[in-house]
């Protein structure tokens, strides 16, 4: 079907995280008003709690900016992009053909889960940055189907190996 989010947020459930993500993604969504933004939550958060502690009013939200209530899955569907730091669910984001961008934020240290994983993806540190995706490159990721499908397999032989390891806790 025709990817109805430009964007979804993924942020980890941690507020400091929320912060960072929901607050990049705001002025990203102010400066290209047509994208939309979807903003996900971890399960053990709110978006009550959440906004409130931001100091976000829910009805002042720009109207590109979408507080899911949907599944993951779902939301995968209708995304383009995913924007993430530390959520393990970018992989599964991948798989689902959503290209990531990772927020770096100009941090020392990056807390990206799959920082050994580079052919399908951009690090963006500001909203310059976003332009430069935005204006340069976004149109092209999708043609490099190479890539794309590279990153399928990243997503799979991750996971396989997530549960080898579980396996070997189970022992």
């Amino acid at each position: 079907g025709r990817k109805k989010f430009d964007f979804c947020v993924l942020p980890e459930g941690i507020l400091s995280e929320c912060k960072k993500l929901f607050l990049f993604s705001l002025k990203c969504a102010y400066s290209y008003p047509s994208m939309k933004f979807i903003w996900r939550l971890h399960p053990s958060m709110n978006f009550n709690f959440v906004l409130n502690k931001l100091s976000l009013i829910k009805s002042q939200l720009p109207k590109n900016i979408y507080l899911s209530k949907n599944n993951f899955f779902k939301d995968m569907d209708k995304s383009k992009f995913c924007i993430y730091r530390g959520s393990t669910s970018v992989i599964t984001a991948i798989q689902n053909g959503v290209y990531p961008l990772y927020f770096n934020n100009n941090e020392e240290i990056s807390i990206d889960p799959i920082f050994d994983f580079e052919c399908w993806k951009t690090e963006i540190n500001n909203s310059q940055e976003f332009d430069q995706f935005i204006k340069n490159s976004s149109k092209l990721v999708f043609k490099n189907v190479k890539n794309k499908t590279e990153a399928r397999k990243f997503g799979e032989i991750y996971f396989q190996k997530m549960d080898y390891k579980n396996l070997i806790n189970e022992f």
